[in-house]
């Protein structure tokens, strides 16, 4: 029977669980720092993690008879560089006025915005092993 290998890589995700789905159904809990084998049927899917509310994007694959595959699941380094990002305009609001002070709030939380609700699920990466 077909298999696929899940390795859950992320180190700064704290103590909670990857949910995995596989074509729009959990299939299992995935804990940090391990890694599980879930048989398949033969055929094309969709895998999908998610962590909280956070999650990853779709990935498609298909399985033939007796073959396996092996997935990486890891943070999207993204969205750190993102919060740095953040981070340092915050401490930079001291220096504007008020004028750019407002509209740079206004940015900042439309930016919240669009990463928080729209892009929530791309805080996960899904690879392959053995594909770049």
């Amino acid at each position: 029977m077909p298999k696929i290998r899940l390795a859950c890589k992320p180190r700064s995700l704290r103590n909670y669980d990857l949910r995995i789905y596989l074509d729009d159904q959990i299939i299992g809990i995935l804990p940090l720092n391990e890694t599980k084998e879930f048989d398949l049927p033969a055929g094309e899917h969709k895998l999908k993690v998610k962590w909280k509310f956070f999650g990853s994007k779709d990935y498609s694959f298909t399985l033939f008879n007796k073959n396996s595959r092996s997935f990486t699941i890891s943070k999207n380094y993204v969205w750190n560089i993102l919060f740095i990002i953040f981070i340092t305009i915050i401490t930079a609001l001291k220096t504007f006025t008020a004028q750019n002070k407002g509209l740079l709030l206004g940015f900042i939380v439309i930016g919240l915005v669009y990463f928080l609700l729209i892009r929530r699920n791309s805080f996960l990466k899904i690879k392959e092993d053995g594909r770049e």
